[in-house]
């Protein structure tokens, strides 16, 4: 896209863009101030979706969130997935807002989508987060490296990464036209989700001097971060070159 059709479209959605800006400001200024109880609206139908799928109860608690005695695990206002809401409302509008038909219909409609699709992640992201380590324990497979922390993080990250992946992916081929004539390569389209998560994880933090404040401790969840997300997308380019020969390759 050159500089003059850049503009262009800056200027033909720049309500769109606005509007997607004014709610991420009013996402993120609430999460940070947030108590437990003002996060129920997402605490909630995440705790009951994962009762739903696992058979595991949860019981509200103020000021801790949703959470289960016998297995120690609380589902806290810090597990609510309202970042993963923030990537993904980014992503929805400021990645495709330009190429739908009505934009004002995109913009809206990307906010309960993101909701519903956050809270499906989420649920995933914590049967994974439960079962998992309880596997990995009666392995024994625990070590100073690989702690009960660090799993639980890598673990989200490669939900959230994944998701966020496959969620830009169904959405870019919805929009791709049926001569199936593109004019970027299907790899690179990747580089987009990765662009929001890391810019929204690790890319703000460090612009709020998180790297001076937190010292070690954000070098080395940049770190894990990364260790975790890299494989990912690498794995899902190669996906993506495979089918795109072996489509190639078919009479």
């Amino acid at each position: 896209m050159n500089l003059c059709k850049l503009k262009e479209t800056v200027q033909k959605n720049n309500i769109y863009y606005l509007m997607g800006i004014l709610t991420l400001l009013f996402l993120k200024l609430f999460y940070a101030k947030a108590s437990c109880e003002a996060l129920r609206w997402i605490l909630g139908p995440t705790a009951r979706f994962v009762t739903l799928m696992t058979g595991i109860s949860f019981s509200y608690e103020p000021d801790m969130g949703y959470v289960n005695h016998s297995l120690k695990y609380v589902i806290a206002p810090s597990c609510s997935g309202v970042r993963f809401l923030i990537i993904l409302i980014a992503m929805l509008i400021f990645s495709f807002v330009h190429r739908a038909k009505k934009g004002f219909l995109w913009t809206v409609l990307s906010l309960p989508a993101s909701y519903v699709l956050t809270v499906l992640v989420n649920v995933l992201r914590i049967i994974l987060s439960i079962y998992v380590p309880l596997f990995l324990g009666q392995t024994g497979f625990y070590s100073s490296s690989l702690t009960q922390d660090t799993l639980h993080t890598a673990i989200g990250t490669a939900t959230y990464f994944a998701s966020l992946l496959v969620i830009y992916h169904l959405t870019d081929t919805y929009f791709v036209k049926p001569s199936g004539k593109q004019k970027k390569s299907r790899n690179l389209q990747y580089l987009v989700p990765a662009f929001w998560y890391f810019m929204i994880v690790l890319g703000i933090p460090f612009l709020n001097h998180a790297s001076t404040k937190g010292g070690e401790k954000f070098t080395g969840y940049a770190t894990l971060i990364s260790f975790v997300c890299l494989p990912i997308l690498l794995l899902f380019c190669l996906i993506g070159t495979i089918r795109k020969h072996s489509k190639v390759l078919l009479p």
